[in-house]
């Protein structure tokens, strides 16, 4: 089985999808936590940047 993934409005080569963790398992919600954090710092590292980048535009 393949999946196709959308990042800034591009649609990325399909990868391969792999069988996780069942619901249920114990390291279910840990694994998810664990993704969840990543792509949150990712998402506020980038909101960092681009207000960074609006304040520097707007004051130069």
């Amino acid at each position: 089985m393949k999946t196709n993934t959308i990042l800034n409005e591009e649609i990325m080569r399909a990868s391969p999808l792999w069988s996780g963790t069942r619901q249920g398992r114990l390291l279910s919600p840990l694994l998810f936590n664990i993704v969840l954090e990543l792509l949150a710092s990712a998402i506020r590292e980038k909101m960092k940047k681009k207000k960074k980048s609006l304040l520097t535009r707007h004051f130069t």
